[in-house]
């Protein structure tokens, strides 16, 4: 039964797989589960609520998990590039200012943009991608969007 169970989650079953969104070739954009879902890549969501991300490209796969994550996880992405851009006690309170502190003496942000630019072009290219699917879906959906996906709107 576990073995079973397991191998749902890495590849459920077709009555079980629920298409949620496509990003579409040519444009930088996912659809929700009432669009065309033939693009490049599609995000499936298993009955545990575990995305998979199904794409052509490395960097078609990149900007699928961005979106899903957004969907997904999106309140914990803002807080974490709060945290990483010294800059959480300004959205989320005094309790954030020695993380900021400590972001601004070790110059973490410029040490980052460094980091970066150390990346290969396609690895670069992939942490792009990432970024752009977890705006796009910011951009098309937003927080209450996401909420209300998760039965935690009022």
């Amino acid at each position: 039964m576990v073995h079973s169970e397991a191998r749902a989650v890495v590849a459920p079953p077709t009555g079980t797989r629920r298409p949620v969104a496509a990003a579409t070739g040519g444009e930088q954009g996912c659809r929700s589960q009432d669009g065309d879902l033939t693009g490049l890549s599609e995000i499936l969501w298993d009955r545990y609520g575990v995305a998979h991300v199904y794409a052509k490209s490395v960097p078609d796969l990149f900007y699928g998990f961005g979106w899903a994550q957004a969907r997904s996880h999106g309140d914990l992405l803002a807080h974490l590039y709060a945290l990483a851009r010294g800059r959480a006690a300004e959205y989320y309170g005094p309790e954030g200012i020695q993380n900021d502190r400590w972001m601004a003496v070790n110059d973490v942000p410029a040490r980052a943009r460094v980091w970066l630019a150390q990346q290969s072009v396609a690895f670069r290219a992939n942490l792009v991608a990432f970024a752009a699917g977890a705006n796009a879906y910011e951009a098309t959906h937003g927080r209450a969007q996401r909420l209300q996906s998760h039965g935690d709107a009022g």
